[in-house]
């Protein structure tokens, strides 16, 4: 599978946050101050902070040691690691709680001195249980490093607009603030998917899979039963359940009448299982076309062509009721 969050026109992360019931809880710009840490509660959410000016540390129980973020940098938070932030790289002994408030915009913000560090945070609670596995399972800190990524990429342009909205305060930069921040995350967890190996989040592997995903999306629940039935027998009934799903045969210009023509001619023409013979021979069975949905097929398209049932057309017997506009059923077969 590829490592690419979004593929085929399925939006396979957005439908993963969708059912972890994800809200936003935007917490602004910090200016830090020497010798006081800002603590950030996380029981509930993944977080991120983007360094745009300056230098600061990332304080942990489950760190080694402080985690040091330049200007450039992003770091993402699993859910539940709660941490602190501030100048210096050992912990100071002040520290104050960042209240989950949503952004208020930059017209708030205290206007920061010239050469301070400033800290761009946001938090994203997930409410819904049981957590996805790709969730569960993310690492508890992912840093990407602004030096490690081209300019012109997403993640260094969505930070450097974020810094001139929170900067320059123009109108509408509550709003702007808002979806660049979805953004930059949105952007963060694509990062995480391309580099982390399967073995470390084997949840994305799994992601497609996932029954509630399945469920809560029809258009991906029919995908991944096209793929079941892509590495099967191909059994008759298996092929039109699928085709009889409501967002399936109008794809293929088919009508509720056409459906059940085509189940009419499906089961009169004795289909029962296979793609044709050389299905049957790779699945270690001998090569026998007979009952394949190949032979229905040749039968119709022939019937339709001559007109009759009466003899062998180029060792094809014709079936002989498709005629007139029954005619865009088969099509729709075929």
């Amino acid at each position: 599978m590829s490592n690419r969050p979004y593929n085929g026109g399925m939006d396979i992360l957005s439908d993963i946050l969708d059912v972890a019931g994800l809200r936003r809880r935007l917490l602004d710009l910090h200016a830090l101050k020497p010798g006081l840490a800002l603590r950030f509660p996380c029981e509930r959410s993944l977080g991120l902070h983007t360094v745009t000016r300056g230098r600061a540390y990332v304080h942990a129980p489950n760190l080694a040691e402080p985690l040091e973020l330049v200007a450039g940098d992003m770091a993402l938070m699993a859910r539940g690691c709660v941490h602190q932030l501030s100048l210096e790289r050992a912990a100071p002994a002040d520290s104050m709680l960042v209240p989950m408030t949503t952004f208020a915009g930059t017209a708030t913000t205290e206007v920061a001195p010239s050469g301070s560090t400033l800290v761009i945070s946001a938090a994203y609670q997930l409410w819904h249980a049981p957590l996805h596995p790709f969730l569960r399972e993310l690492p508890p800190w992912f840093v990407v490093r602004g030096h490690s990524l081209p300019a012109l990429s997403a993640l260094p342009l969505t930070i450097g607009l974020l810094d001139r909205e929170l900067g320059e305060q123009g109108q509408g930069a509550a709003s702007a603030t808002r979806g660049l921040l979805d953004a930059l995350f949105a952007f963060a967890l694509r990062e995480i998917a391309a580099r982390e190996s399967p073995s470390r989040v084997s949840g994305w592997q799994h992601a497609i899979a996932d029954r509630s995903l399945r469920l809560d999306n029809q258009a991906l629940d029919t995908y991944i039963r096209f793929l079941d039935l892509s590495q099967s027998r191909l059994g008759w009934q298996s092929v039109l359940d699928l085709l009889e799903r409501a967002d399936v045969f109008p794809t293929f210009d088919l009508s509720e009448t056409d459906l059940e023509l085509i189940k009419y001619w499906v089961q009169d023409t004795n289909v029962r299982w296979g793609q044709s013979g050389l299905h049957k021979k790779e699945l270690g069975l001998p090569e026998l076309n007979e009952h394949t949905w190949q032979a229905a097929l040749d039968r119709m398209l022939m019937g339709y062509a001559v007109g009759h049932e009466d003899e062998f057309v180029d060792d094809v017997l014709p079936y002989k009721h498709i005629e007139g506009s029954s005619a865009d059923a088969l099509g729709g077969l075929h």
